[in-house]
C-alpha cells in the first residue's frame, strides 16, 4: 500500500530482548523485554532505546562489556561502562536484514574488557591475520587502553575539552597597536602634543580599532565538547548546542597562504548540521582531539557514516596525529633531495619565482612526514631539484595532492629558466 509521494509503508520490528545476569540477585528478574521500533530502524537506535531505559544494569566496579549478538551473528555491538563508549561491528545497520533468521537478540555480559579480550581471541587461535582481516585489532587495542585506566577514571575518550584560538596568537594581536599607541603617547608627553604626534595618535587609535575588530570574533569563539554534546559560541558571539548526531558532513581541507615570498599551508576542518556551520583552524586549541573525537563518533556510529568520507577519514587521522605540524628542518648539506623516495615525499612548497627580482633567490621546500628540507639556490642547484621533483610526480611516484598547481608552476618555471636568473 503506498503513502503519500510513493512512499511504501515498511512494517515496524517486534525486537526481543534478553540479557544475562550480572549477580544472583539479578538472576531472578525476568529480563526478556519486546521493543517496538519502526520499519528502518537500525541496532543503534535499538541501543538507544535500552540505553534510555535503563537496561543496563550497574556491576561492581562499572568496568562491564555488553555485547549485543543475534543467530548469525556473535558480536553486532560492544558497549563499554566505564568509558561509556559504543563500538559498532557490523556494516549492515538495519536491524531488518539482520533480524532475517530470527528476531531475538541477547546481551551478552563480560565482567571486564580483558574477559572480552580474551573472548575474542578464542576465536582466532593464534591467527593474528583472521583478526585483522575481520577488523578486531582495533577492539582489542581499546580494550588494552581501557584496562590500563586507574579506578574510576572516565577520561579515556577526551570527553570533555575546548576548540578555542591560543591565547598566544590573541596576545600577538594586542602588542603590536597597544605599543604603538603607547610610545606615541609617551613621546607626546615629553615633547608637547605637536600636529604631527596628534596625527600619529589617531592612526594608532585607528589602528587599534581595527585590530579590536579584527580580534573579537577570535576571542569570542569557543567550542565545549562534552560527551556527545558540542555547544559553545559562534564568531559572533552567538551561542549553540547541538548532539553530534545532528552533524550532517564533515569536510576537511587546506590552503596555501601566501605572504610575500613565503608559502604556509592553513589546515581546516568543517563541521555542517541542518542550520550551522563550524570552520576550525590547526592553528587552534583543541583541533587535533576534535579530530579524534570525530573519529571515535563516527566508528561508534553517533556520527552517520555518510557524513564522514574515507578522504576526510585519512585526513582527520593526520590530523590526530598532528602531522600539521612544523617538522624537523634539515640543511641540504645534511641531506641530499636525491636520498629522499619519492614515496615518502608529501608536500612540495615553492618560496619564489625565478628571476622575479634581483637578490631575490628561489627556494625549494620538500617535507616528509618526519623532517623538512629547504634548498635554496645558493646552496643547491634548484633547476636540479625541480627536474627531480617533476620527474617523480609526472611518473605518478609522487602523490598527486603533494604538489599543488600553484608550486608545480613554480617548478616548471625554475626548470625553464636560465641560470643568470639565480
Amino acid at each position: 500500500m503506498k503513502q503519500l509521494f510513493g512512499r511504501s509503508r515498511i512494517p515496524a520490528l517486534e525486537i526481543v530482548v534478553d540479557r544475562d545476569s550480572v549477580c544472583p540477585e539479578d538472576a531472578a528478574a525476568n529480563h526478556r523485554r519486546q521493543v517496538s521500533l519502526p520499519g528502518d530502524a537500525t541496532y543503534q537506535d535499538l541501543f538507544r532505546i535500552l540505553k534510555k531505559q535503563a537496561y543496563f544494569p550497574k556491576a561492581a566496579g562499572n568496568n562491564a562489556v555488553w555485547v549485543l549478538t543475534a543467530k548469525g551473528h556473535d558480536c553486532i555491538f560492544s558497549y563499554y561502562t566505564k568509558t561509556d563508549r559504543f563500538f559498532a561491528e557490523l556494516l549492515e545497520k538495519e536491524l531488518r536484514k539482520l533480524c532475517e533468521k530470527s528476531q531475538e537478540m541477547v546481551l551478552k555480559y563480560y565482567e571486564s574488557p580483558e574477559a572480552w579480550k580474551k573472548e575474542i581471541q578464542s576465536w582466532y587461535p593464534g591467527d593474528t591475520y583472521g583478526l585483522w582481516r575481520d577488523g578486531w585489532l582495533t577492539e582489542l587495542e581499546y580494550c588494552d587502553r581501557v584496562m590500563s585506566l586507574g579506578p574510576g577514571k572516565r577520561g579515556m575518550e577526551k570527553a570533555a575539552f575546548e576548540i578555542s584560538y591560543s591565547r598566544l596568537s590573541i596576545a600577538g594581536w594586542i602588542v603590536l597597536p597597544l605599543s604603538l599607541t603607547v610610545i606615541t603617547v609617551l613621546y607626546g608627553l615629553s615633547a608637547g602634543f605637536t600636529q604631527e604626534i596628534r596625527c600619529t595618535l589617531w592612526i594608532a587609535l585607528i589602528y587599534c580599532l581595527m585590530t579590536a575588530a579584527a580580534l573579537i570574533p577570535r576571542m569570542l569563539f569557543r567550542i565545549k565538547v562534552s560527551r556527545s554534546t558540542l555547544e559553545g559560541r559562534t564568531r559572533s558571539g552567538k551561542r549553540f548546542s547541538f548532539p553530534c548526531s545532528k552533524i550532517s558532513r564533515v569536510f576537511c581541507s587546506k590552503e596555501m597562504l601566501h605572504h610575500k615570498a613565503i608559502s604556509a599551508p592553513v589546515y581546516y576542518l568543517t563541521i555542517k548540521t541542518k542550520d550551522r556551520t563550524l570552520k576550525l583552524e590547526h592553528s587552534m586549541k583543541g583541533f587535533s582531539e576534535m579530530a579524534e573525537y570525530l573519529l571515535n563518533q563516527c566508528q561508534a556510529g553517533q556520527i552517520d557514516r555518510r557524513a564522514v568520507s574515507n578522504t576526510c577519514k585519512e585526513a582527520l587521522t593526520s590530523y590526530k596525529k598532528r602531522d600539521y605540524q612544523m617538522k624537523k628542518r634539515v640543511k641540504a648539506t645534511e641531506l641530499s633531495y636525491t636520498s629522499i623516495p619519492y614515496g615518502q615525499i608529501t608536500h612540495v612548497y615553492c618560496t619564489a619565482k625565478a628571476g622575479s627580482r634581483p637578490g631575490h633567490r628561489p627556494s625549494i621546500t620538500i617535507h616528509t612526514r618526519d623532517f623538512q628540507l629547504a634548498l635554496k639556490s645558493g646552496a643547491t642547484d634548484c633547476r636540479e631539484a625541480a627536474a627531480y621533483l617533476l620527474a617523480g610526480y609526472e611518473s605518478g611516484e609522487i602523490a598527486t595532492s603533494a604538489i599543488a598547481p600553484f608550486s608545480r608552476k613554480k617548478l616548471h618555471d625554475m626548470l625553464n629558466s636560465k641560470p643568470a636568473s639565480y
